[in-house]
């Protein structure tokens, strides 16, 4: 066990890392009533990036402070890479929230792969790829009429175009 960390602390920081944004995300939005609270409390303008007014409601004001801060910092290393990088760091921070849906509003999986394909060699560069990690597990499209809940629910950002011709070049299953 202690030599797997040794030998491999990059695989054990980005285990980690997926570890702590899932079981957030799965904690706030199993306990929480009300789910949702303004997504820019702390950042002014963090909804402007964002593209949405609500975001999961944080049991601590700190984890939000913090979700919200790296937000920022990972859009200054990004770049404009994609015209979708907004929406993709959003919503792994301080995810979209309606009270209509309970749980995670995150983006179909035509956004990521759009974020994944354009913004690969910087997301490369800078051992960015555990950002693309749940693009294989969301929806294709938005299903409404689901009796699955989130699971099956997702969103496009405005004048969002599916580019048909996107050839990923490395998946989530490649993180192992």
């Amino acid at each position: 066990m202690f030599n797997f960390i040794f030998l491999y602390p990059d695989r054990c920081f980005l285990n980690f890392v997926a570890f702590l944004l899932f079981s957030t995300c799965y904690l706030g939005y199993s306990l929480a009533v009300p789910q949702c609270d303004l997504v820019n409390r702390t950042i002014p303008g963090l909804d402007k990036i964002c593209g949405y007014e609500y975001t999961a409601k944080f049991d601590f004001d700190s984890h939000f402070s913090s979700a919200s801060r790296a937000v920022t910092s990972l859009k200054n290393i990004l770049g404009n890479c994609s015209e979708t990088v907004e929406t993709m760091i959003c919503s792994l921070f301080v995810p979209r929230c309606t009270e209509e849906i309970r749980g995670p509003y995150l983006p179909c999986r035509a956004v990521c792969h759009d974020y994944a394909t354009k913004c690969q060699t910087v997301i490369a560069e800078k051992g960015l790829e555990w950002t693309v990690a749940m693009c294989d597990i969301l929806p294709e499209k938005d299903n409404p009429d689901t009796t699955k809940g989130y699971r099956e629910r997702c969103f496009t950002p405005p004048n969002f175009k599916n580019s048909a011709t996107s050839k990923l070049t490395f998946r989530a299953s490649q993180l192992d």
